[in-house]
């Protein structure tokens, strides 16, 4: 089918539109691709999908009929745009008003969907907190920050939970997944105002500034005291730490303040090796 172009009040956007409703919506506006029924609106779409197009807009029966085109490619309800058209002799400006709220009502769940799926991206999967990407994208901003003279103190604390491997190898990968999901929860209660990033396996980082970072000294003098002590005991969740405060006009990124913290987390994963053996 052809293509039928006009601009009103719709300007802009851009319709499927199927025959029995075309004379009602060509002159309202906006871009329409006339199709001649339901199914191919619907099958134009699935192939297209909304980068192409904003919305299908069908008389009220096809619109009904459309959940029962066997289509194999067929998004699901919530995300499918269908504007269902019920008056057959509609207000021009009624229909304009009721045609934008349904966008604006489509819109609104693409931006909801969009939010979830960045948090999914940014979160892992496995205990919720945030992860790798994240870090690097918190890491680009508090670097401009700290080129921009805009930041002058944080800490950075690298934990290490201890035996990973052989918890893996003994009792296996979900014994080894709970033993990262515990550690996890140590370090978030203990340090319940800072940014917690897992960066893969067994490695995790905190990002410390207000409270926390007034506090650091105590809260991860507690820590280690806690963890030394949990090493010897079988069973018990072990994570190694190091911390490392950024230094101005010293540290010209985050990876300076992380790398010193790194090996401070090394440092302590050796000590902790020695006092077990």
């Amino acid at each position: 089918m052809g293509n039928t172009e006009s601009e009103k009040n719709l300007s802009g956007i851009k319709f499927l539109v199927s025959e029995s409703v075309f004379n009602l919506i060509e002159s309202l506006g906006g871009y329409i691709t006339l199709t001649k029924n339901a199914e191919e609106a619907l099958k134009i779409f699935t192939k297209s999908g909304t980068e192409t197009y904003d919305a299908i807009i069908l008389a009220s029966e096809e619109a009904e009929s459309v959940k029962n085109i066997p289509l194999e490619n067929k998004i699901d309800s919530e995300r499918l745009p269908i504007i269902a058209i019920k008056n057959k002799n509609p207000d021009k400006d009624e229909l304009t008003i009721s045609i934008l709220k349904n966008l604006y009502k489509f819109s609104s769940l693409r931006i909801k969907r969009l939010k979830h799926a960045l948090d999914c991206i940014n979160k892992d999967g496995l205990t919720g907190v945030n992860n790798r990407m994240s870090f690097e994208n918190f890491e680009d901003k508090i670097t401009q920050e700290i080129v921009d003279n805009k930041i002058s103190s944080f800490a950075i604390i690298i934990f290490d939970i201890n035996n990973l491997k052989n918890t893996n190898d003994l009792l296996g990968h979900d014994a080894g997944d709970q033993l990262i999901i515990d550690g996890c929860k140590i370090i978030c209660d203990t340090f319940k105002h800072s940014p917690v990033f897992r960066l893969g396996g067994d490695e995790f980082v905190a990002f410390l500034q207000g409270e926390d970072f007034k506090n650091r000294k105590c809260l991860l003098s507690g820590f280690q005291k806690k963890m030394n002590k949990e090493y010897f005991i079988s069973g018990a969740v072990s994570i190694a730490s190091g911390m490392s405060d950024f230094i101005p006009q010293k540290d010209i990124n985050v990876l300076d303040v992380f790398k010193r913290a790194d090996e401070a987390m090394y440092k302590t994963k050796a000590k902790m090796k020695k006092q077990r053996v």
